[in-house]
């Protein structure tokens, strides 16, 4: 008989080891509320040589609907339950036990991983936080761009929980890595992007020959530094380098324009920032990771489709609004009275970002383009004039940049109010 969901959830039937009933459950058994969905997958996956998605919320071990030996049942939250399959044996039950208990849930120690972003300047000193991550100027190995306004590589280092089985090994370190990088890309001005490996290629001017001839060719994306290793027991050293500048928080997310003086910087704030993002409940966590994955998205968009780029803004901020509030409806007509979402919206933006100067600007331009963009009924100029002049041209280029600046602000001052004394 198929029992429903929500009897799993309040009710599992466990047998003995020896029992070997179809449908058993082995959630208790395999510490299914201690271990990670992603970690047991791979775990199961390179045991058995394969597996199957039968519904949106399962899986089987081996990828057979019928004949399978370990059946994963999931939710939004994690796992809800684990249950025996007609082909497991009452030895294997006890040794993937012993196994997520040494791979998933004992501590193997920490290990150092180093990745390689970028950054919208030069990054010529150096920041540590504790021992969760450090940013320091890329080796001396790594290619750099000749100009100022490009993609500048910098070294990031992060701590992560290592495991004896290589495959949870490298999805800690890269969960780990994806998280610091999309925090910092909230909360560092300007662009910090970390390269992704999606395989796609580009047609590419380049040059060929002592004569420098120019010539096309379709490469792939992507970013190599000889020498570069991802992986150590220890931090890099920084004797004999100078520290990031900082500057204080108000004046950092206040800044809304980078010229030739300007330098990779840090808000002063960074650090009770980073550690108050980190004492969040997983709840918070994950709607401000949300948030900085639409800000930088944006910012991967900008160059192919700015209306996109500014819809992503848009999502930044809504990502950090508290729950719409149904309100009331009215008794004649039965229609809704309280606020609109665009009113909340309003409403979020001016208590997150105050007036003042360019900030009250970037409000007012934000409000007017954001309904008519995501609604359909417009483009940003660029997206069908391209860099031709027409109307509105000018302006698309000067709302792009308050508005980036702006929803940054919004995401530095929510963390800050969520992790503030108003939370003691």
């Amino acid at each position: 008989m198929r029992l429903p969901l929500d009897h799993l959830l309040t009710e599992r039937t466990v047998y003995t080891v020896g029992a070997m009933a179809p449908r058993q459950s082995l959630f208790e058994q395999f510490r299914g509320a201690e271990a990670s969905l992603a970690e047991l997958n791979w775990l199961l996956l390179l045991r058995f040589k394969g597996a199957m998605q039968p519904c949106p919320d399962e899986i089987v071990y081996p990828g057979h609907a019928d004949q399978y030996s370990v059946k994963v049942r999931f939710g939004r939250l994690g796992i809800v339950d684990i249950l025996a399959g007609p082909n497991l044996t009452s030895p294997e039950i006890e040794s993937i036990g012993d196994q997520i208990a040494s791979e998933l849930l004992t501590s193997s120690g920490t290990r150092i991983a180093s990745v390689i972003p970028f950054a919208h300047l030069p990054v010529d000193g150096w920041y540590r936080h504790g021992n969760l991550l450090q940013i320091l100027p890329a080796p001396k190995s790594a290619p750099r761009p000749i100009s100022l306004m490009a993609d500048h590589p910098f070294l990031l280092q992060f701590s992560f929980p290592t495991s004896s089985n290589w495959a949870v090994r490298n999805i800690r370190k890269a969960t780990r890595g994806g998280e610091i990088s999309l925090l910092l890309s909230g909360l560092l001005a300007g662009t910090v992007r970390r390269p992704v490996d999606s395989g796609r290629h580009h047609w590419t001017f380049v040059s060929r020959g002592s004569g420098q001839t120019l010539a096309a060719e379709y490469l792939q994306e992507g970013y190599v530094c000889p020498g570069f290793f991802d992986e150590s027991d220890e931090w890099e050293p920084t004797e004999g380098m100078p520290q990031l500048p900082e500057v204080e928080a108000h004046d950092y997310y206040s800044r809304w324009a980078i010229d030739g003086e300007s330098r990779f910087e840090i808000p002063r704030n960074l650090p009770e920032l980073i550690t108050g993002f980190y004492k969040l409940p997983a709840k918070l966590r994950d709607q401000f990771l949300r948030a900085c994955f639409w800000f930088d998205l944006a910012g991967r968009f900008y160059v192919d489709s700015r209306s996109t780029a500014f819809a992503a803004l848009v999502s930044s901020v809504e990502a950090l609004m508290p729950p719409v509030s149904d309100g009331s409806a009215c008794t004649a007509c039965g229609k809704h009275v309280g606020k609109s979402i665009s009113q909340q919206f309003v409403d979020f933006l001016d208590e997150m970002a105050p007036s003042a100067g360019e900030i009250e600007k970037a409000r007012r331009k934000l409000y007017a383009v954001r309904s008519a963009l995501l609604h359909g009924g417009r483009l940003l100029p660029s997206d069908y004039l391209g860099f031709s002049p027409g109307p509105g041209l000018a302006d698309e280029f000067e709302n792009m940049e308050q508005a980036q600046h702006l929803v940054r602000l919004v995401l530095a001052t929510w963390l800050g109010r969520q992790v503030g004394p108003a939370r003691n």
